[in-house]
């Protein structure tokens, strides 16, 4: 399926870029209000893990959406915006809620580990929705329940939304790499 394989891509690029830094690297900002490439791999998991158990209920036979996704091209509007700010073509600096908030202190180099066994655990819940049209069954986001879209939307948003942070952290690295 497309989504495992973009998940596997999105895990090696990281591996690739990042997996060889020492934690002071992974770890330096470039200034005290922006992320280090930890804190953005952080991030990542930190949001892919709050759809984990959205994606559990979704799968139980007396699931139903939020009253919201009744209303007509709600569901379509939401998904799209949602998706549309985290595309990595979106230069506009989005702040997150929050929910999904890295760790503030020193992140251990370990969490290149922890976001291959996050993508794991991601495609395993990809798996599992296959059984389901991920077109037709609405979640509520992680953030608040009258923000909803599709599963299909919800798996969209989260691989933007890692390659969106790939581009944050490789930018990071870059200027660590001038300044060091």
């Amino acid at each position: 399926q497309q989504y495992l394989q973009e998940i596997d891509q999105s895990t090696q690029t990281y591996l690739n870029t990042f997996q060889s830094l020492d934690p002071e690297t992974l770890n330096w900002q470039p200034q005290a209000d922006k992320w280090s490439i930890a804190q953005c791999i952080d991030h990542i998991i930190t949001t892919n893990e709050q759809y984990f158990s959205i994606f559990e209920k979704s799968l139980e036979p007396t699931y139903k959406s939020s009253w919201v996704a009744k209303i007509p091209g709600m569901t379509k509007w939401m998904g799209n915006m949602i998706f549309n700010s985290v595309k990595p073509t979106n230069e506009k600096k989005v702040k997150t809620f929050p929910v999904f908030e890295p760790t503030q202190s020193n992140i251990d180099a370990s969490i290149l580990n922890q976001l291959e066994a996050n993508h794991q655990e991601l495609k395993t819940w990809i798996e599992k929705l296959d059984r389901l049209d991920i077109s037709k069954v609405v979640i509520s986001s992680p953030v608040n329940q009258y923000i909803v879209y599709t599963l299909q939307k919800a798996i969209e948003i989260v691989i933007a939304h890692e390659k969106r942070h790939f581009n944050q952290a490789k930018g990071v690295l870059d200027l660590y790499q001038k300044n060091h």
